[in-house]
């Protein structure tokens, strides 16, 4: 009968770090992403006993060269998107809260909501003219005296990527309620990327300090029947959507 070796070697002591590592980083995707079984078998279960049999069994520069590139995948931008997305979306709700709770805060302090006399997504615009962040951020006495945000609007980051903070401001309440994707109504004689196709940012409707995300409205009164989800919105996010069934009543137009 053969005899068990007790000893703890290096590779050994390097193999079950690696197996902690991994579990606890398993653990991380289990709670808070919605992978298939296929997606994590490959992503989590594949790279942990892989990697932790190779240090086992002393092939250290082939188990470090894998688990390199493992980590490389997971941090180019690209990767892996459903930790970008999920990082996107939860961002984009947060800085969407915080813009309303400064609007707030605003029109408890002044007893009325910011007064913007432009669209705009920098802290001031030709002829002096006071944007929704000009108001909020004091920039060059526009404001209150108060900083209610610090620097700029922060963006929205589903449109794309780099993300949009322009704040386009219209005049009457149905408008905030309809389709202004285009930016049709925005009061502003230039309006930056919104010729033909949908673009993102904000709509701000000053008389009742209300503000959304600048997102396609599907029926004359956004209040009137649903709206398109995030998987609708743009292309990029449909696989996203799909493996979040939990939000597939959940319409940005309405945050």
């Amino acid at each position: 009968m053969p005899k068990i070796n007790p000893e703890l070697t290096f590779n050994k002591v390097l193999a079950l770090i690696n197996l902690f590592g991994l579990i606890y980083f398993s653990k991380i995707l289990y709670l808070h992403e919605n992978l298939s079984t296929a997606q994590y078998f490959f992503v989590a279960f594949l790279p942990l006993i892989v990697t932790t049999s190779l240090y086992w069994y002393n092939r250290y520069f082939i188990a470090t060269g894998l688990l390199t590139c493992y980590c490389l995948l997971l941090l180019a931008p690209k990767g892996c998107p459903p930790f970008d997305h999920n990082a996107r979306y939860n961002t984009t709700k947060n800085n969407l809260s915080s813009i309303k709770s400064a609007i707030q805060l605003y029109h408890v302090r002044q007893s009325k909501f910011p007064q913007t006399t432009v669209s705009g997504d920098t802290k001031t615009t030709l002829d002096n003219k006071k944007t929704l962040e000009a108001i909020l951020s004091n920039t060059g006495d526009h404001g209150d005296g108060t900083e209610y945000i610090q620097g700029a609007v922060p963006a929205e980051l589903i449109s794309s990527e780099m993300g949009d903070n322009y704040v386009c401001i219209i005049q009457t309440k149905i408008e905030y309620l309809s389709d202004q994707s285009h930016r049709q109504n925005c009061i502003n004689s230039k309006i930056p990327n919104a010729i033909g196709k949908t673009v993102g940012g904000y709509l701000y409707y000053p008389q009742e300090g209300l503000i959304r995300l600048n997102f396609k409205v599907n029926q004359n009164d956004l209040q009137m029947g649903q709206q398109n989800n995030v998987g609708d919105l743009f292309k990029d996010w449909k696989e996203w959507s799909t493996k979040n069934p939990d939000l597939d009543q959940d319409y940005p137009v309405r945050w």
